[in-house]
């Protein structure tokens, strides 16, 4: 039997009227999201939960959160999922011999290396183990310790984890050793993982301090500016990156000086190939390459062409995550997407605030990302055999998003916070025909993608309410 391909795609903060597909709203721009509606089944009263990544924890527990122990997001940043739960990944390789990527936004645990995709059942990954990243510069904007104690100063981390094979470089990634039982060897596929310990650090900042940010360690040093600092970085021929921190580089309006040394094949962080010590700025226009959102689509497309090549003929399949960082803030876009509703003689799609009308292009350059990832599906064959659960982990913030009729946002127990856009589409021994272009109206929970994906695997699993297996919470809808 020839088990079917698995793709779970998570948009972060979208809003209820952020879409087009049934007419919910004709001004929104969304041709990929609404195609796949129409050739699948939309899911009127899907449920997670109000926050970020309790609903992730749903989605890879089959779980409600008072089981696994978080509430909140900040719970997920101190804590993470606790490891004695078996998550969806590692349920689909071990029982199923699925190949298993995640590509995207984690936030699940990152404070020590068994709270990582890679080491919850994931074969690769990569993308942010936080949140609020820039979109461009793939740094989280706030300010604290980083996971191995180090604290953030102005201008914040790059957080953008490698650990897929991919020529994408980056300059603060996280692995660690992976257990064997969960991930064999030869799964790496050429893994830029790195292996040195993570290092309990300690929460300082020094007067202009030169940091070395070097397979887990950060080992300061004073240099007495950018420039010496440049010439260190240049001398290590190990070194991912140098930042340099002024004596006031914590106070507000002032940016850390920076150098670091970056390939040119580097897509993750714009920069020279050569050392950069003048002063950074606040970020304006970017290459649209370095925009998160095509920069994911861009690794899944990889991914899945590999598996197309390596995997499918050994009739291997594969489970995809794509939790997207989009639309979460900050509220950045590349400029063509917020300019399809920026035409006030459009009528159609015109939206005057300015708010809005930056939502409204991060949904359409979701929108474009997934098209391509649909597209890469198609040419490779692997689209034949698939099955797409679309969710949302919560509702759209206010303002900005548009969660239109529902009462409240994300933050909220109302409907605007917890009942969010949903929809499956698959191949046509997956979804029956008599399901295509229709609406399911019965009750939907994050918790069900668990035991649905299990039964689509044909894994049998216990449901008998376990706490850390078997997604005891949710119920198959296959």
């Amino acid at each position: 039997m020839v088990l079917p391909n698995l793709l779970l795609i998570l948009a972060d903060d979208l809003g209820h009227n952020d879409v087009g597909w049934s007419g919910a709203n004709p001004r929104a721009l969304t041709p990929n999201m609404d195609a796949l509606v129409a050739g699948g089944m939309e899911m009127t009263q899907h449920y997670v939960f109000k926050y970020c990544a309790p609903s992730r924890g749903m989605l890879m527990t089959g779980r409600y959160p008072f089981h696994f122990g978080f509430f909140t997001n900040q719970d997920a940043n101190d804590y993470g999922l606790p490891v004695n739960f078996t998550m969806l990944p590692e349920t689909l390789r071990s029982k199923g011999g699925y190949r298993t990527h995640a590509v995207g936004k984690w936030h699940l645990g990152f404070r020590s290396p068994e709270l990582t995709p890679t080491w919850r059942g994931f074969d690769t990954y990569l993308g942010y183990y936080h949140m609020e990243e820039d979109y461009y510069t793939h740094k989280f904007s706030g300010t604290g310790c980083q996971p191995n104690g180090t604290e953030v100063g102005a201008g914040g981390f790059t957080d953008f984890s490698n650990s897929s094979g991919s020529s994408i470089q980056t300059l603060w990634g996280h692995g660690g050793t992976p257990k064997p039982a969960h991930r064999p060897a030869q799964e790496l596929e050429g893994s830029s993982h790195r292996v040195t310990p993570w290092s309990a650090g300690e929460c300082t900042v020094g007067t202009n301090t030169c940091r070395h940010i070097f397979q887990h360690q950060i080992s300061n040093s004073t240099t007495a500016d950018a420039t010496a600092c440049c010439a260190k970085c240049a001398a290590e021929k190990t070194c991912l990156s140098w930042t340099w921190y002024h004596a006031a580089a914590t106070q507000a309006g002032n940016w850390p000086k920076l150098c670091a040394l970056m390939s040119t094949a580097n897509k993750v962080n714009p920069g020279k190939t050569q050392c950069d010590s003048g002063t950074k700025g606040p970020p304006g226009e970017q290459p649209e390459e370095d925009y998160s959102a095509l920069i994911l689509a861009k690794e899944a497309s990889r991914l899945i062409t590999r598996h197309a090549e390596v995997y499918t003929p050994q009739g291997i399949p594969m489970f995809m995550y794509l939790p997207w960082q989009s639309v979460h803030g900050p509220e950045e876009s590349p400029s063509r997407f917020v300019d399809m509703y920026g035409d006030p003689t459009d009528k159609a799609h015109y939206i005057a605030d300015v708010a809005r009308r930056t939502h409204q292009g991060m949904v359409s350059a979701l929108d474009e990302a997934i098209g391509n990832v649909t597209a890469t599906l198609k040419e490779t064959g692997l689209w034949d055999n698939l099955f797409i659960w679309f969710t949302s982990d919560n509702g759209g913030p206010l303002p900005g998003a548009n969660n239109f009729p529902m009462r409240g946002g994300k933050f909220t127990d109302w409907e605007g916070g917890t009942r969010v856009r949903a929809f499956v589409h698959g191949s046509p021994q997956l979804l029956p025909l008599a399901r295509v272009g229709t609406k399911f109206d019965g009750m939907m929970h994050a918790c069900d993608v668990y035991r649905t994906f299990l039964e689509l695997a044909s894994i049998t699993l216990p449901h008998n309410g376990d706490d850390a297996t078997g997604g005891g919470d949710g119920a198959s809808r296959v």
